[in-house]
């Protein structure tokens, strides 16, 4: 999986450690995400992808001697109905947050316990000293009582905040600029704000219309996991051609 930093795992934090690199938009111009229309929604789509060419989930290892069946994700999938869901490394409040998904972002539940959902396989914690790498929130130690069994976790969020049915897309009625960043993680919230900031900064020349028809909008900042800071990139793809936008204080910088 992939996570934020200079830690590189294979799975839904690839949306996070994508925000630090070019690879979203070499995927973007892929025939195979073709119709993916926000950078988040193409790094999950991403995690789709490469889940395929990882070892399926009923493959025995012969070191742990272990197996586990997964039902396939197509037959199965659900749907996050509130702005953020945290991903913890068992399921309870008092286990380790890994990351979180999004409103209207696809899960493929592999079992459910006591109003949890596990989401995804047991993966390598990245545990140094006794501590996983890739806890964001909360306990950090790689012990049993936080989902890790000889170094590995798996991803559970709680159940009542998914469902089978897809909610409706508060961009659908979006017209003109709003369009242009319909994309954006949180659009139903600051729809009008991100459409003046994406107009501010297409008429100042600094980005293109373009630019914001391919991103989709603007990105949550995983950094910045309590403000609303969300970022988009012109000019290019790399850290140098992101823009910030706080959209509570229209304050936008690099």
């Amino acid at each position: 999986m992939v996570h934020v930093g200079n830690d590189w795992r294979f799975g839904l934090s690839f949306a996070r450690a994508w925000q630090r690199g070019p690879l979203a938009t070499l995927l973007a111009r892929s025939p195979l995400l073709k119709g993916v229309t926000s950078l988040r929604a193409l790094t999950f789509t991403a995690y789709l992808v490469l889940g395929a060419c990882a070892p399926q989930a009923n493959s025995t290892s012969s070191e742990e001697g272990n197996s586990e069946e997964v039902t396939a994700p197509e037959a199965n999938q659900h749907w996050v109905i509130v702005e953020r869901l945290d991903r913890h490394s068992c399921p309870s409040k008092d286990c380790g947050v890994v990351g979180q998904v999004f409103f209207r972002e696809a899960v493929f539940p592999i079992e459910s316990k006591d109003g949890w959902t596990r989401i995804t396989k047991m993966y390598d914690g990245a545990c140094s000293g006794g501590k996983s790498k890739y806890v964001d929130v909360g306990d950090k130690a790689c012990t049993a009582n936080n989902g890790f069994e000889n170094g590995q976790f798996a991803e559970w969020v709680e159940s009542e905040h998914l469902s089978e049915t897809r909610p409706a897309d508060p961009a659908a009625d979006a017209k003109e600029d709003e369009q242009l960043v319909s994309g954006s993680d949180d659009f139903g919230r600051y729809r009008s704000q991100f459409a003046k900031a994406a107009r501010q900064l297409i008429e100042d020349g600094r980005c293109t219309r373009e630019e914001f028809e391919e991103m989709g909008g603007w990105v949550k900042s995983v950094n910045d996991r309590d403000a609303p800071v969300y970022f988009t990139y012109c000019g290019g793809m790399t850290v140098a051609n992101r823009l910030y936008l706080n959209a509570e204080t229209g304050q936008i910088y690099r």
